[in-house]
């Protein structure tokens, strides 16, 4: 990973620890998640990355987990809507 993969990559992880109240095992399934939403999507792990920051917290205070935000961040990208304009608007 490049210097800004690595520091988003470990924004995202210390996101979802926070937000979502992780452990190591929850945190590994997380990651696991969410490299299968990019693998099986148009929603690459970079738009995750840079949406999850944002947008956990208000997914999080309606009661969702981080498959929803991931679930919300995908069918944005699929109507075109870039990531962070997604999160942006949530």
């Amino acid at each position: 990973l490049g210097e800004m993969e690595h520091a988003k990559a470990v924004q995202t992880v210390i996101s979802l620890q926070n937000v979502y109240k992780l452990n190591t095992q929850g945190l590994t399934q997380a990651i696991d998640f969410l490299n299968a939403v990019e693998n099986q999507t148009s929603t690459s792990l970079q738009d995750l990355a840079d949406a999850i920051p944002r947008v956990g917290p208000v997914v999080a205070q309606m009661g969702g987990s981080f498959k929803d935000a991931a679930a919300m961040m995908v069918a944005m990208k699929e109507a075109g809507v870039p990531a962070a304009q997604s999160a942006r608007a949530v």
